[in-house]
């Protein structure tokens, strides 16, 4: 039996609905789930991995008008991850990435996570 480690609850984006992007570094990827604490995206590693701190962006499509700004964060785990995309294939290695936010921004992070619980009701 496997043991959930997180002390918060996250919000699932199985959508793939929001995108994280890493000024430092270029790399962007979906967003996988988000807390008031951290959040968890998935990445193409080109050639580079993430580094142990990030100023991120988040936007509601890849090259969309960011939602939130600069939020600094610390990498917590950096992984590969299994895929059954193309991608993966064309040994491009896809991998998740969680983060703890370092900035004490919560009302904007809650207002990605309240839009998001919104999109996720039945109509």
């Amino acid at each position: 039996m496997e043991t959930e480690l997180r002390h918060h609850s996250r919000v699932r984006f199985p959508d793939a609905g929001y995108f994280i992007h890493d000024r430092t570094t270029g790399v962007s990827g979906p967003l996988v789930d988000i807390s008031r604490f951290g959040l968890a995206f998935d990445y193409l590693a080109a050639d580079r991995l993430v580094p142990e701190r990030l100023l991120i962006d988040i936007t509601e499509t890849p090259y969309g008008r960011p939602l939130i700004r600069g939020l600094v964060c610390k990498t917590v785990y950096d992984i590969r991850v299994l895929s059954e995309n193309l991608a993966f294939k064309r040994g491009l290695e896809v991998r998740r990435c969680g983060l703890l936010f370092l900035s004490s921004r919560a009302d904007e992070i809650s207002r990605v996570a309240d839009a998001v619980k919104r999109r996720q009701r039945p109509n």
